[in-house]
């Protein structure tokens, strides 16, 4: 779970990674159903009740917040990818990385079907990347 922002002429600065962040995160924001993601804490429940610490719960807002709200940027010459940080744990569980209850979340698995918010998020992005630079060019 990526987006790459393709600058071949190489005219966005190292200000544009930081911005888009803060859009993917207002995007985020705007799609976030609550409602639909009750039914993910028993199964994130189920399924990580082997790596969590005793009588700790999982929460799928909380860890999908922090997903988003943890997001990295890297600049090299004609791209900038947005990632999830792989270095963030899900606190109260033993080596449970947020991306991953993420990706389960957003894509689920032949049990249960996903809630693809992430994914539609960065495609929202994706497909308005052009008015986005656009945008970010006049503010800066």
């Amino acid at each position: 779970m990526k987006l790459e922002i393709f600058d071949p002429s190489e005219t966005l600065d190292e200000d544009f990674g930081p911005w888009i962040i803060r859009v993917i995160n207002a995007q985020f924001r705007h799609e976030l159903n609550p409602k639909k993601l009750r039914k993910w804490n028993p199964i994130l429940q189920e399924a990580y009740k082997d790596r969590l610490l005793s009588n700790h719960k999982l929460d799928a807002q909380t860890i999908l917040v922090t997903g988003i709200k943890t997001l990295t940027y890297v600049t090299s010459p004609g791209k900038i990818t947005i990632r999830f940080d792989k270095n963030i744990f899900v606190l109260g569980a033993d080596r449970l990385r947020v991306v991953d209850v993420c990706k389960f979340i957003n894509f689920g698995n032949t049990s249960v079907s996903g809630y693809p918010i992430i994914t539609n998020v960065l495609t929202t992005v994706q497909d308005n990347i052009e008015n986005l630079v656009d945008r970010y060019r006049r503010v800066h």
